[in-house]
């Protein structure tokens, strides 16, 4: 059974309240009938006495009635109102309300709109439409429009003026209800940023001002709310400056701020758009920089780069921000990468001058373990800042250069061949740089030669050792043994042929001599096994550089010949360790360059199962 309510809240929730409908007339009907359609309907039991009773007081009165005029689709047809009413008592969709409005006039698709959305909270492109309906109401058209149907209804025209008053209380009212339908200010703020969105390119003056007037109820709504959450970002902010290094602090940022722009995020964006401003929003940025400052100026330039990156999100609603905060990121970006760097570099040279690398070295295989953690906490900091960059090599090449620093001792060679393992199996795992690979690769290849050679020459010692103890005993014993038989002793002698005074190593030995890493630099006086590597690795070179094929042949020459260029480009040598070197490097050519080509089928690119690309 229908009833009747005259809230003015409720006058546009439902089509099916108002009072024409309920007494089955339109505004248009007599007067005089008025009294036979509530019989009808009271015989038919289709509404309560006392509804109808208020019904009919408000249709019979001029003003009263006003409002249930604009409320009904005057420009439909009475089959048309039956159609929209039936699709009332259905489940409709947006589309299907979509549908049936671009059906309607103006005001006739404004009710029908409002109704639907009394019943479901609308979404944006609703929202869009049901402005739409209202901007495109002209008040000249709807006064002369209400006249007929006065006349028809033999009652007095309202003024130009009243009529304009009363749709502008229909309009508010409509806009009430709108927001009232949605649960949560969030569902709301979401379907009018979609509105926001499409009449963002509309330049209506019409429907600029209707969207104008629903956000100004919107604010009205969540004003004490969005007040309560800006306090809140502020909050967080001053507790990050407070306490940087709680992690959780901005998981918190995240949660706040994205609280504050869910409710906010229609009122942020048609400010701008109108090139106005958000008071809120540009307190929580002024709040934001202040804090990027703090950071910084303490030199935790690592968290002031995390924190400028998700600004970059929580402002995207206003490019202008946006865009102020992404610049700052990359420049915290790079403060961060370099204090990383030299940090590491320190903590390198730290090492290099307490000879570390005397310490056990199962201490280079274990990243936990003391004193080695730190250099492993600086090395994994760095490798993190640079992350992505193009500096994102200098990390490994460091650390690769520490470990043949070490190897180039003796004492230090075993933690020199530990920590090259190590870095291999990290960047295996966690990068699969190619280039890096193939650095570090050389490195390790280069510490194992040195690792044979010295216990090669260990060996050689120990069998030293052992045959000069073997003829002492021997010796001993023939001396006992001519002792018993009282036989005189004289002890052999032979002269041992002598070398050619003066002579140098032949080429043949010299290629069993090692050869070893320059430290980066220019104007250095290199040692022969300095200078043995600058012209063996310029070779190398030469033979690469005649066999690129792909992209990633072109990339991994680069880094070695930019490499090569940092060390051996400009050096000092002794003449005679030149020409014992240039006398070796005739002698090896052939075997240098099919040993570059085998390292060079052995590249990863290079493998059966991959598909380079020229």
């Amino acid at each position: 059974m229908m009833t009747f309510d005259d809230r003015r809240e409720d006058r546009l929730a439902d089509l099916r309240n108002n009072p024409f409908v309920l007494l089955g007339i339109t505004p248009a009907t007599p007067i005089s009938d008025l009294e036979v359609a509530h019989e009808n309907v009271r015989q038919l039991k289709l509404a309560t006495e006392q509804a109808l009773k208020a019904a009919v007081g408000v249709v019979s009165d001029p003003s009263s009635r006003l409002q249930y005029e604009l409320g009904y689709p005057l420009e439909c047809t009475p089959a048309q109102v039956e159609m929209l009413l039936g699709a009332l008592s259905c489940d409709v969709t947006e589309s299907e309300q979509l549908r049936l409005a671009n059906l309607l006039g103006p005001l006739s698709r404004l009710c029908w709109l409002s109704s639907t959305a009394s019943r479901c909270p609308p979404g944006g492109e609703v929202l869009a439409a049901i402005l739409d309906a209202q901007a495109a109401v002209g008040i000249l058209d709807l006064y002369n429009l209400l006249k007929s149907v006065r006349s028809s209804a033999g009652l007095a025209a309202p003024s130009l003026v009243t009529v304009s008053q009363a749709l502008h209380d229909l309009t508010m009212a409509c806009h009430e209800n709108l927001l009232a339908a949605y649960p949560t200010a969030s569902q709301a703020a979401h379907a009018l940023l979609v509105c926001c969105r499409i009449f963002d390119a509309s330049h209506d003056r019409h429907r600029s001002e209707a969207l104008a007037q629903l956000l100004s109820a919107y604010d009205c709504t969540i004003a004490d709310l969005c007040h309560d959450l800006s306090a809140e970002l502020l909050a967080t902010y001053d507790a990050i400056d407070r306490q940087p290094g709680d992690p959780f602090l901005l998981d918190q940022l995240d949660l706040s701020f994205r609280s504050f722009i869910a409710v906010a995020a229609p009122l942020i964006f048609q400010a701008y758009v109108m090139g106005g401003k958000n008071n809120e929003l540009e307190a929580v940025a002024e709040r934001a920089r202040q804090l990027l400052f703090n950071l910084s100026s303490a030199g935790n330039h690592k968290l002031a780069a995390r924190v400028a990156k998700r600004s970059v999100e929580f402002f995207d609603l206003v490019p202008g921000i946006a865009n102020e905060f992404a610049q700052t990121a990359d420049v915290l970006e790079h403060l961060a990468m370099d204090t990383a760097l030299n940090t590491l570099k320190e903590a390198v040279e730290q090492r290099d001058a307490e000879h570390l690398g005397q310490l056990d070295p199962r201490d280079f295989l274990d990243r936990n373990a003391l004193p080695a953690s730190d250099l492993w906490l600086a090395f994994g900091t760095a490798c993190e800042a640079t992350k992505g960059a193009r500096e994102g090599d200098l990390p490994w090449l460091l650390m690769r250069d520490f470990a043949l620093r070490l190897a180039a001792r003796q004492t230090t060679l075993g933690s020199a061949q530990a920590l090259v393992a190590s870095l291999v199996q990290i960047a295996r795992a966690e990068t699969g740089n190619a280039t890096i690979l193939q650095a570090l690769g050389e490195a390790h290849r280069q510490i194992q030669q040195r690792v044979f050679v010295q216990q090669r020459a260990q060996r050689r010692q120990r069998l030293g050792v052992a045959l000069t103890l073997s003829i002492c005993t021997a010796a001993v014993a023939c001396f006992v043994l001519l002792g018993i038989n009282n036989s005189r002793f004289a002890p052999p002698y032979s002269q041992l042929p002598r070398s050619e005074e003066g002579a140098h190593t032949s080429v043949a030995e010299g290629e069993s001599a090692g050869e070893a890493i320059p430290p980066i630099g220019a104007g250095q006086h290199l040692s022969r096994e300095f200078v043995r590597y600058c012209e063996f690795q310029k070779q190398r070179l030469r033979v690469i550089k005649r066999h690129l094929e792909w992209r990633e042949d072109i990339a991994a020459y680069n880094t070695l010949a930019n490499d090569y260029n940092s060390r051996c480009s400009n050096y000092f040598y002794r003449d005679a360790d030149m020409n014992i070197v240039t006398g070796e490097l005739a002698v090896r050519q052939q075997n240098l360059e099919a040993e570059t080509e085998r390292i060079m089928e052995s590249w990863p690119w290079r493998a059966p199962a991959g598909t380079p690309t020229r």
